[in-house]
């Protein structure tokens, strides 16, 4: 489901030059790296639904690919960090891209709480003290987590696959590490470092490297 998802958006957004379908394969990889990491964790964190959150996450990523074939320089948006990414979104299209995602699922009348959750996932790393459902919360938090990974990875910006989210200074992780403190999510350092999911971080890694030379 994940996979025929992807490539349903990705046939969705065909890209105008070379630099825009840079950026179209840069969120592709992080899509998917995304989904699949965050498979593997919520699996191991016995999280309800983790096929749902895949679904979520992948769904996630359709604004940022909005946005990236309605911006006339998308080339430049791979050297922007998240919040002046949101501020050039804003500043030339009127809305930030998860906003912008928002609107694009409505259009398509998609059921009101995936849209909503899917909105959530891009809005938990711009507000802190964003409201959510306890039984949402573990779950939704991961799948933003995981997007902030895969995009990492795809970018070549994660060299350490011992990554600890708990103590990451930068600033996409400042809204959203509290959340990691969940008790559904105690383990997630710990799973982490746990050597199925070092080998997920190892190969996915090196897929990412590969697609950047």
């Amino acid at each position: 489901r994940q996979m025929c998802l992807q490539h349903m958006l990705a046939a969705c957004f065909q890209p105008r030059d070379a630099a825009q379908r840079r950026e179209f394969d840069r969120l592709w990889h992080a899509s998917n790296i995304a989904a699949e990491l965050c498979q593997q964790l919520a699996t191991r964190l016995r999280l309800p639904d983790a096929a749902n959150l895949t679904t979520l996450l992948v769904l996630s990523f359709l604004g940022r690919q909005a946005a990236a074939a309605l911006l006339p320089d998308a080339e430049v948006l791979a050297h922007m960090d998240v919040f002046e990414r949101a501020q050039h979104e804003q500043k030339e299209l009127g809305l930030a891209a998860h906003e912008l995602g928002h609107l694009l699922m409505r259009a398509w009348d998609l059921p009101l709480d995936l849209l909503q959750d899917a909105r959530t996932i891009g809005s938990l790393r711009f507000d802190p003290d964003l409201s959510l459902p306890p039984e949402r919360e573990a779950g939704l938090s991961l799948c933003a987590l995981c997007a902030i990974f895969g995009e990492r990875i795809a970018g070549g910006d994660l060299a350490d696959s011992l990554f600890d989210p708990l103590h990451d200074p930068r600033p996409d992780m400042q809204a959203l590490r509290h959340r990691l403190a969940l008790p559904a999510l105690a383990a997630l350092s710990a799973e982490l470092r746990s050597a199925p999911v070092q080998r997920l971080l190892d190969r996915l890694t090196g897929h990412a490297v590969q697609s950047t030379l």
